[in-house]
């Protein structure tokens, strides 16, 4: 299994989601907010200069409901969650993980960008539904991240990011080795 094996009609994704209020437009972290109309000049390897976007992100501040962040306890059920619907849905993947505010999973989806987009958001909805006694209303903010794998050795260091680079804490299924924690 790699991207090797890809089928013509798919594409190997890096694919992030993140949770409610987690990432605001004006982050320090550098963003860019959808259709890339507002954007830092850097993003999270290398930082924007300090105080970019500052009062953009106060705005969203205000306006923003409150950050979600999962629960240590709460991580494998929303990733054996999003494990099972991704097997239900046909969706090939080799690792996924869940930490305190993302997600992260290397999977095979559809070439048409909109089609995985929604494949994400029906596994993302499931993902929540199982947490909804603990975690009651929206838990993801709006859509996901795909990134297209381009090589083998892009897939190889995707996995191994996923897999092995987490923060601590993040709950870690890898078709290779189960489950896991990072520590």
């Amino acid at each position: 299994m790699g991207i090797e094996e890809i089928n013509t009609d798919t594409v190997w994704y890096h694919v992030i989601w993140n949770t409610l209020g987690s990432w605001l437009p004006g982050d320090p972290r550098g963003f860019r907010n959808r259709d890339h109309r507002i954007h830092s000049s850097g993003d999270y390897k290398n930082p924007p200069p300090a105080g970019e976007h500052e009062g953009l992100l106060r705005y969203n501040q205000k306006r923003a409901r409150a950050e979600v962040t999962i629960p240590y306890a709460l991580r494998p059920v929303i990733g054996d969650a999003a494990r099972d619907a991704m097997t239900r849905r046909a969706i090939e993947f080799v690792v996924i993980s869940v930490s305190s505010e993302h997600v992260h999973v290397l999977g095979n989806l559809p070439r048409i960008y909109s089609t995985s987009q929604a494949l994400v958001g029906k596994v993302k909805t499931i993902a929540s539904l199982a947490v909804r006694e603990q975690l009651p209303g929206s838990i993801w903010s709006r859509g996901c991240m795909l990134k297209p794998i381009t090589s083998p050795g892009h897939w190889a260091s995707t996995q191994n990011y996923i897999a092995n680079m987490q923060e601590r804490g993040a709950y870690v299924w890898d078709r290779a080795r189960g489950a896991y924690y990072m520590t």
